[in-house]
């Protein structure tokens, strides 16, 4: 199962992120990322929500962008002057994602 999922760039407090700058990431057309398969010992659970990513570096034009996500490093961002708060849900419990990653364009990008 495949699920596109669309950023939508943010500004974070300087605590919650070095750079200031992070990719609010979720999923395109429902809020839905994935449904986890019933087990023995849990039932069938969709994983819903958003995580936050810090972007580096910032006011650097370049073809490749880090990405990184820390478990509730980000609590509040901001988008265009609405507050959202990023959380991943699974069986019912906040979920967490750590990692690392880069995003690659074509051309040189600058995140401001």
């Amino acid at each position: 199962m495949t699920t596109t999922l669309k950023g939508e760039l943010g500004t974070v407090k300087g605590s919650e992120a070095a750079t200031g700058v992070v990719l609010l990431i979720l999923p395109e057309s429902s809020k839905t990322w994935t449904t986890l398969a019933a087990t023995e010992c849990s039932p069938e659970s969709r994983v819903t929500g958003s995580i936050a990513a810090e972007l580096a570096p910032t006011l650097k034009s370049q073809t490749t962008v880090k990405l990184s996500v820390a478990p509730g490093s980000v609590k509040q961002v901001n988008i265009l002057g609405t507050t959202v708060e990023p959380l991943l849900v699974a069986f019912s419990e906040e979920a967490t994602v750590e990692q690392a990653g880069e995003l690659t364009s074509a051309e040189a990008v600058e995140v401001t």
